[in-house]
């Protein structure tokens, strides 16, 4: 099984259930280099913390590496720890 964790802040809507997360690049004090990473949480439940967090709310993330042909690649979030909202 594959895990990740990314720690980032969220920014827009990428659909109704995903967000961007924006994680910067250590090696990079660039802000245009950050990885915008798709994130859907493992619900569709509207009013989950992911999609009713406001947009540059500081999280961490951890879940797994999912695709589909509509999405691409993108995390399915399955622990949200919002650090600074």
């Amino acid at each position: 099984m594959n895990i990740v964790t990314f720690v980032g802040k969220l920014r827009g809507m990428h659909t109704d259930n995903m967000r961007i997360l924006e994680v910067a690049r250590p090696e990079s004090v660039d802000s245009s280099n950050n990885l915008q990473i798709l994130c859907k949480y493992w619900t569709n439940d509207a009013c989950c913390a992911l999609t009713s967090l406001k947009e540059g709310a500081l999280v961490a993330i951890r879940g797994r590496i999912d695709s589909d042909e509509a999405n691409g690649i993108h995390v399915i979030v399955e622990q949200l720890i919002v650090i600074k909202n």
